[in-house]
């Protein structure tokens, strides 16, 4: 559900399929740069700031466990896939 998420999600100015669940290496990025981040997202209007929860990232343990990151702390682990947890569609560029 949260690749297919990303996978439809769409903006002003995109279409379902330009976006995509990002990896946990593009997660620990944004994490590493979570205060810059939410400062930019609060000066767009409507943009949501990434919570201090956990994260999907589309990288895989096992069939059942998918990999989380937590923002602001850069905490990661295995979940079962059954959690509910946040999810941030991001664009290629």
């Amino acid at each position: 559900p949260a690749a297919e998420y990303c996978n439809s999600y769409s903006t002003s100015g995109t279409k379902a399929g330009d976006w995509y669940l990002p990896s946990l290496k593009e997660l620990k990025l944004l994490s590493s740069s979570y205060a810059a981040v939410n400062g930019k997202l609060t000066a767009i209007v409507g943009a949501v700031t990434l919570a201090e929860e956990d994260y999907w990232s589309s990288s895989e343990g096992n069939w059942n466990d998918a990999q989380s990151l937590v923002p602001s702390s850069g905490d990661s682990g295995y979940d079962p896939k059954n959690f509910t947890y946040y999810v941030r569609p991001v664009l290629a560029f």
